[in-house]
């Protein structure tokens, strides 16, 4: 929080007071400036000295870098955990390819935290209009052979256009 050195002051009276009063704060002024123009001064001053020392530390002293041992258990242990991260990628893909267009409605309404009723509905407010062109969009990504029509069928029975319009309007289209 700066300081400001208010000088209480009366109303001029005369034209002399009013000239008298400017240059005092013009003074007060260039003083504030020459101690701003100063104090910046020093920051780049210590802003280059430290520069200095970077590019010495990195010249002189570069990083070793760092090597972990790992035991043989540690490694059979990562090999497992990385076998059943790929078993499990591998279950869920094969679940998703399973997946209907209008359960994969469902899901992203569930990953949303949204109602399918709401998506699917004839609420025109921005925010459901929005949250609803996305997932027009992901569906159409996520099942590219739909044709418009099955999409809006999907979507509570929306028209074509209005499929054709969220999707263009997410850049698909």
């Amino acid at each position: 929080m700066t300081r400001h050195n208010l000088i209480p002051v009366a109303d001029p009276k005369t034209a002399a007071e009013v000239i008298a009063n400017i240059k005092a704060t013009r003074a007060r002024l260039a003083e504030s400036y020459k101690r701003a123009r100063s104090s910046m001064a020093q920051l780049e001053a210590t802003a280059e000295r430290l520069k200095r020392i970077e590019r010495i530390n990195v010249v002189v002293d570069p990083p070793t870098p760092a090597v972990e041992i790992k035991t043989v258990e540690t490694l059979q242990a990562e090999a497992i955990e990385k076998a059943i991260d790929q078993h499990a990628a591998h279950d869920v893909i094969r679940i998703a390819s399973d997946m209907s267009p209008a359960s994969y409605l469902r899901q992203l309404c569930r990953d949303e935290g949204v109602d399918v009723e709401w998506v699917t509905g004839n609420s025109r407010t921005d925010a459901v209009v929005k949250v609803r062109w996305k997932m027009i969009a992901a569906v159409s990504a996520r099942f590219p052979k739909l044709s418009l029509p099955e999409l809006g069928r999907i979507f509570g029975g929306k028209d074509h256009t209005t499929i054709f319009y969220a999707l263009r309007k997410m850049g698909l289209r």
